[in-house]
Formats: structure tokens, sequence, C-alpha cells
């Protein structure tokens, strides 16, 4: 299997951030298990962790935080982020920024790629340009839609020896499938 991104323009991200198609999506019920995962790992990989959720959106995965130290969104859609800065508070920031030349100027415990890593061309590149960034025995959590190119994602990690897999959860629901995964960088 060759990996091939998903396209998709800026222009065509702030529009369906402009008209609520996403607000629509991550808001349904069907979203609601992939959220609890994710969070789950969140809260139990590191309490009261300090976060970066690169390809933030619209900020939907704050809805289901409650502990954090603190919380920096990155998000290339201004659209989306018009959105998600009504969630700020004094531990939450939002940055506009296009993900692949984002340099943050702090390290984290837990960084999040939730349903975006497959839009670059290459997104393990993009994971090791982070891993720098993550503070000791930090992790990624990384949220994939079942499809082929997550698929290869997937593989490229596990024989990439780079990484380390702590958990893997699937879900399924009526109208979607999703991997979400914790993984740590071997040392």
């Amino acid at each position: 299997m060759i990996y091939q991104k998903r396209e998709k323009s800026l222009d065509v991200w702030n529009k369906e951030f402009e008209t609520g198609k996403w607000t629509q999506v991550f808001e349904a019920m069907d979203e609601v298990p992939r959220y609890s995962v994710v969070t789950g790992y969140l809260q139990s990989y590191r309490s009261n962790a300090a976060i970066l959720d690169l390809g933030c959106g619209q900020g939907m995965l704050l809805k289901y935080m409650q502990y954090y130290e603190r919380y920096l969104g990155v998000d290339f859609s201004e659209e989306a982020l018009k959105l998600a800065r009504s969630l700020t508070t004094e531990r939450c920031t939002f940055i506009h920024s296009d993900i692949e030349v984002f340099t943050p100027d702090d390290r984290y415990d837990l960084i999040i790629f939730n349903e975006c890593l497959y839009y670059f061309d290459h997104p393990l590149d993009l994971m090791e340009r982070y891993k720098a960034f993550l503070r000791p025995d930090g992790a990624f959590i990384i949220s994939l839609h079942v499809r082929e190119a997550s698929e290869i994602i997937r593989q490229n990690l596990i024989q990439s020896r780079e990484y380390a897999i702590l958990s893997d959860v699937q879900l399924t629901t009526d109208a979607n499938s999703w991997t979400v995964s914790l993984i740590r960088p071997k040392a």
C-alpha cells in the first residue's frame, strides 16, 4: 500500500467551519465515544497534563476535558479558531498556524493528533518533529478515522520501531470507525 494524503485546501476548511459543517459533525452523538477515549488517555496517562493539540479545529476536545495544567490548540483555519476561542480560559490558548511549520515555545506531557495526520505528506516526519517538544515520558495521542491511509500510517509507525504503542482502542459506531492510540517514543 502506498500512502497518499487527503487533499483539502485552506479555503475549503474555512468555508466548512464558517458554514457549521464541522460543528454538526463534532457535536453528533456518534463522536462521543472517540472523544471519551482521547480524554480517558489524557486523564489516565498524566493527570493535570500540559497538552498540545495539533490540528485542534474548533477546540471540541476541550468540551470533554476537565483536568489539565494548560492547553495549547493549533490550527491553520482561522474560521475554526474563531469558534475555538469562545472556549478560552486562563489555562487555554489557541494559535493560528500551519502545524507543519509551527514551533512550540515549551514542552508538553501529551501531544494530540486528532483526525489530522492523514492530511500531511509525511505524517511520521511530523511526529518526529514534535517529539522534541515532549516532556520526559511524554506521549502522543493519535486518533485516526479507519481508512486505508490511516492503516498505512499505523503500519509505518509500527515498522519504524521508534515508538511504543502503549494502548490501542478501536471504536465503531453506526456511522464511523476509529483507532485511538497512546504512543510513546522509545528511549
